[in-house]
């Protein structure tokens, strides 16, 4: 493992130790469904997980691991 996909593992282990309660997930998934809304994010700042691996689709580049991913858009936001 990289040291890049080690980072992006401990930043998601954090991020699972440090999430939502279940009963705030429930809320914001009713809410959305009352909206009709199809995609559902508890998190919002996940939306820049979604559009780098979208960008790298459309540029039909490989994938990286969704750790290493997960790493850059944290580091950017520390």
């Amino acid at each position: 493992m990289t040291p890049e996909m080690q980072a992006g593992l401990t930043a998601l282990k954090g991020a699972i130790e440090a999430g939502m309660p279940p009963l705030q997930v429930a809320d914001v998934v009713f809410d959305a469904i009352q909206k009709e809304q199809f995609y559902i994010l508890p998190h919002p700042e996940w939306t820049e997980v979604i559009r780098l691996r979208t960008d790298k689709l459309l540029r039909m580049e490989n994938p990286q691991s969704p750790a290493a991913t997960i790493a850059k858009v944290i580091n950017r936001r520390g």
